[in-house]
């Protein structure tokens, strides 16, 4: 990230930053759509949790893309989305991967389809669950969303950088955040409602 940040707009590869956009991109639909399709909580949480490292990569493709294009300020909102979502899954990421571990042991299995109703015997653990699963989650107050705002408005910036190859890329790269940001958010509702 420092390279990014510190190399001249010339010497960045627009290349690179393609790839590493497509790559994130794939990257989150598919582990958006593990997190709500796992049977088990911590394949589940560890699905929304390796979403994360996609949206990272997406991040650090348009930040290359946005250095090489000129755009100061896309690259800006790139960079902060990555830091974002590092920090969010370090921290959520942890959170969630711990309190799933803890009721899976308390509960003496990871099934989904065996737990449920845990809101009562562990009040704690579940608050913790849930505080983990909202940071790494796009709903509003959590640093999840702030990041997937963050990407978005550097998305947004990009009908500036080129002709309809460089555009292409960029609207698909928003289309598959936005539907992984929905399988995120159903992942996450069946966590919540199923075993808490």
């Amino acid at each position: 990230l420092r390279l990014i940040i510190e190399l001249p707009a010339s010497a960045t590869p627009m290349g690179c930053g393609f790839v590493l956009l497509l790559a994130g991109a794939a990257a989150t639909i598919f582990h958006g759509w593990r997190a709500a399709s796992h049977p088990d909580i911590d394949g589940s949480v560890l699905a929304l949790a390796r979403r994360q490292a996609g949206l990272t990569m997406a991040g650090i493709g348009l930040a290359l893309i946005a250095r090489a294009a000129d755009l100061p300020g896309a690259a800006s909102f790139a960079l902060a989305s990555v830091f974002l979502t590092v920090i969010g899954s370090g921290i959520a990421g942890v959170l969630s991967s711990l309190a799933a571990e803890a009721i899976a042991g308390s509960a003496g299995t990871h099934r989904l389809s065996r737990l449920g109703g845990l809101v009562q015997t562990m009040p704690a653990t579940s608050c913790g669950l849930a505080i983990g699963l909202l940071g790494l989650s796009a709903i509003p107050p959590g640093v999840g969303f702030a990041a997937l705002w963050l990407l978005f408005q550097s998305i947004l910036s990009g009908p500036r950088i080129g002709g309809l190859p460089f555009q292409l890329p960029l609207a698909l790269t928003g289309a598959a955040i936005a539907v992984s940001a929905a399988l995120t958010t159903a992942g996450l509702l069946r966590l919540t409602g199923i075993a808490l």
